[in-house]
């Protein structure tokens, strides 16, 4: 396109620069889905008088979108509707879906919240009204407590509850120890949840040692209390002037004169001396003589056993309601028999937390419960039989409407192209047209910025002003010419 530049001054028209043919405009609605720019198509001298009125209608009807050029006032009569009962469901499913709805139509009854709660153990099916608050109490099991069982047989077993029933009792354990390795009275201890049950032990054999040698020379030295306690003491024989015989906490030394000591008169020593402890006898006639030292030795042969009577299973159940707090023990049959056997830690079993109850939670059920309320009304899906067992927090219902503007029949795409059907004006939604306009205007929205152009008689007159040049792209010489463009020059 060959360009004749000229200077401004040079203009054959009365603005300050050239400008283009703009029809006049209005918009109603906002966002960048949600707003419709309205041009009239045919510019006149009275062109920006144009209005254009956004209108709720008095009297529902669904399909009465509309638009009506009167005199130079476009008004859009928005689609209304009647008004719609708030509702919500709960549940899920072809046969366990619960659907609630609010009596009265209208935007108040989304105001209603339903609310699935579980109920105490045992418990029955329940649902309230509070305000406009709906909870529903699942109907629950019963709470199972923990247990579990010690010894064995009709007369010998010991079983075990814990008191509070609920899961948290499975964590709860027992073991018995029927170790031989102590005298000890039955016990039942309670450390945290760990239940330590100990059999009672007595003595069995005696402790015993020897000093001396020969037919007629051995003292044999025995620990008056049997069980395995005796085995920790000790003897030793020193020389020295007299004989004697000393007990140092669990240490016997007996003396012995160089000449020699009887084993008579040894043993007879021992028993006068640490009788209370000891009890010494002599080998045959007890006349050879004890001479030489004998380094320190432990007695042995000392066992312990458990004690049967203390052991019973009666006595066992006793210990543990007595000793322990949370735990009921009770004995099989007549609780005669004792246990007797070490049983390793085990944990308690079988204890179940409340939990929904299927039967008592059918969709049917519930159908019945709400139904009930004043003010609702609850509707199953199919044959009702399934349960509803999921904890709900608080839903608000919704879809309550007054009579009012029908959003789907208001998009602002729909709302463009019934303005599109009126003779002399473009309408175009913003972006896709998706959202609705709900609002009447509160004023009428008066069509603006219309001009016309200016006339330029052929392609590529060139004007060079102070800030762009102007070139016309159009050879259209009326005031409707749209055709000039303008540019700045750059430095590269």
């Amino acid at each position: 396109m060959k360009v004749d530049i000229r200077d401004i001054h040079q203009k054959w028209f009365a603005d300050d620069a050239p400008q283009n043919f703009k029809r006049p405009s209005a918009s109603i609605g906002a966002g960048a889905d949600g707003a419709v720019t309205i041009e009239r198509d045919i510019y006149g001298i009275d062109a920006d008088d144009y209005k254009v009125s956004v209108v709720i209608p008095e009297e529902a009807d669904e399909d009465d979108l509309s638009v009506v050029l009167d005199e130079k006032t476009l008004t859009i009569y928005l689609s209304t509707g009647d008004s719609e009962k708030a509702s919500t469901t709960i549940g899920s499913g072809a046969n366990g879906t619960v659907s609630v709805e609010v009596d009265e139509a209208g935007v108040a009854g989304n105001a209603y919240t339903i609310a699935v709660a579980e109920g105490l153990s045992g418990g029955n099916l329940g649902a309230a009204l509070n305000d406009t608050d709906i909870t529903v109490t699942l109907g629950m099991t019963s709470a199972v407590k923990a247990s579990t069982t010690i010894g064995t047989g009709e007369h010998g077993a010991v079983d075990i509850e814990v008191d509070t029933a609920g899961d948290s009792g499975n964590d709860f354990t027992v073991s018995v120890d029927a170790t031989l390795l102590t005298l000890r009275p039955l016990s039942a201890t309670l450390t945290e949840d760990a239940l330590a049950v100990v059999l009672a032990t007595e003595g069995n054999t005696k402790a015993s040692t020897t000093i001396g040698s020969g037919d007629n020379g051995v003292v044999t030295i025995e620990v008056d209390a049997a069980g395995t306690g005796g085995n920790t003491y000790t003897v030793e024989v020193v020389n020295g002037e007299t004989y004697a015989a000393v007990l140092t906490e669990s240490a016997l030394v007996v003396t012995v004169r160089e000449a020699g000591d009887s084993a008579e008169s040894i043993s007879n020593l021992i028993n006068s001396e640490v009788g209370n402890t000891f009890s010494a006898t002599f080998s045959n006639t007890g006349a050879d003589l004890l001479t030489t030292p004998e380094e320190s030795k432990n007695f042995i042969g000392g066992t312990n056993k458990l004690t049967t009577a203390a052991n019973t299973a009666t006595l066992v159940a006793d210990a543990i309601n007595d000793g322990t707090v949370g735990l009921t023990a009770t004995a099989s049959g007549e609780g005669t028999t004792a246990l007797a056997l070490s049983e390793a830690i085990k944990n308690f079993e079988g204890g179940l937390d409340p939990a929904p109850d299927n039967a008592k939670n059918t969709a049917t059920l519930i159908t019945d419960a709400i139904t009930a309320l004043t003010g609702v009304t609850a509707t199953k899906s199919g044959t009702g039989d399934d349960p509803i067992s999921a904890v709900v927090v608080k839903k608000n219902f919704t879809g309550g409407s007054d009579f009012g503007v029908n959003t789907a029949g208001n998009k602002v795409s729909l709302i463009a192209t019934a303005i599109n059907t009126v003779d002399g004006f473009i309408a175009t939604a913003s972006g896709t047209g998706a959202d609705s306009i709900s609002l009447a205007t509160t004023e009428d929205v008066v069509f603006t910025d219309g001009q016309f152009g200016t006339p330029a008689p052929q392609i590529g007159i060139g004007l060079q002003a102070s800030d762009y040049y102007y070139i016309s792209t159009k050879a259209d010489n009326t005031q409707y010419n749209d055709g000039w463009r303008r540019f700045t020059l750059a430095d590269y």
